[in-house]
């Protein structure tokens, strides 16, 4: 699955019993079986989403041996993303970030190699003080972000009421909306999310840069 794919993503968890499945496949392996009796359904229903899961690829199965017939099918959790969406008067955000694409964050404490002479409890209290730790600076970043977007919902709407009165035409007020939020300029990519001909935003952006609202060769490196 391709993180990107946000509307793929929304559509997987907006449903409550697929976020309860994959909340349970985080924690350990689970047979179709357990989880029917976990969430109190049908096996046929639990079956359907994990195959619709399996399918986009959050999640893997297995087959497992079993002394009373023929493999059994396990299933595990795969993938790792952040989905953050930020909505307000002024303000539109839904961004999916890859949580392996960068390996090992540099600064955050590892879990080190368990000691011959720990106890498993002795490591287990070791990680939750870690677990803790990690929390709280979530939750700190949790703060600092909702501050950053309160800020920029407030620039948002004074860059709304500047464009407003210097832009009469639509198409032009909805690529400098684009270019002030978006970090791909590339003349492909905004006619994709804007649903306008590449010729028609070359032109607009050429107008724009005429009224010296933008620098062309800094926003779009492809426009003649």
């Amino acid at each position: 699955m391709k993180m990107r794919d946000i509307d793929t993503l929304l559509k997987l968890l907006q449903n409550p019993t697929r976020r309860r499945i994959l909340r349970r496949l985080t924690l350990e392996d689970h047979y179709p079986l357990q989880l029917a009796k976990e969430l109190k359904l049908s096996t046929q229903a639990v079956s359907k989403q994990l195959d619709l899961l399996e399918r986009h690829g959050l999640i893997k199965c297995k087959r497992i041996e079993s002394d009373r017939g023929p493999k059994r099918k396990c299933y595990y959790a795969v993938e790792a993303f952040s989905l953050r969406l930020g909505v307000g008067p002024n303000l539109f955000e839904a961004k999916v970030s890859d949580l392996l694409s960068n390996g090992e964050d540099q600064g955050v404490a590892q879990p080190r190699p368990q000691r011959s002479s720990e106890s498993k409890a002795d490591e287990l209290k070791d990680i939750r003080a870690g677990l803790k730790n990690v929390n709280e600076r979530i939750s700190s970043m949790d703060e600092e972000m909702s501050r950053l977007l309160r800020i920029k919902d407030r620039q948002m709407e004074q860059a709304n009421r500047l464009i407003q009165q210097l832009l009469d035409r639509y198409e032009e007020r909805e690529i400098l909306h684009y270019i002030l939020v978006n970090e791909d300029h590339s003349l492909s990519e905004m006619s994709k999310s804007l649903g306008l001909r590449e010729e028609v935003i070359r032109n607009a952006l050429k107008r724009l840069s005429k009224m010296n609202l933008i620098e062309l060769e800094e926003v779009l490196k492809d426009v003649e």
